[in-house]
């Protein structure tokens, strides 16, 4: 039987390293694309779009990182109902 790095948790589930930092690496990214669909709205740096692109371009990246928020905690509440 294979031993798995980890520890234990309150329900005597354990989850190891890399869960713990693909769940946190997924938390920045998430962060990311909301702090990028800010950043477009109101940087300099995209002056030349048009209005109606950038916030196209923001709402979408603020949907998408909506989106993935909502899978990120629904995976949590199954890994913690397990």
């Amino acid at each position: 039987m294979a031993r798995t790095m980890g520890y234990p948790l309150l329900a005597g589930k354990t989850v190891t390293g890399m869960q713990n930092f693909v769940k946190y690496f997924s938390i920045v990214i998430i962060a990311l694309y909301f702090f990028l669909a800010v950043y477009i709205l109101v940087s300099p740096r995209f002056q030349n779009l048009p209005k109606e692109v950038k916030i196209i371009f923001s709402v979408f990246l603020f949907l998408y990182g909506g989106f993935r928020l909502a899978r990120l905690w629904t995976k949590m509440r199954e890994n913690n109902e397990e």
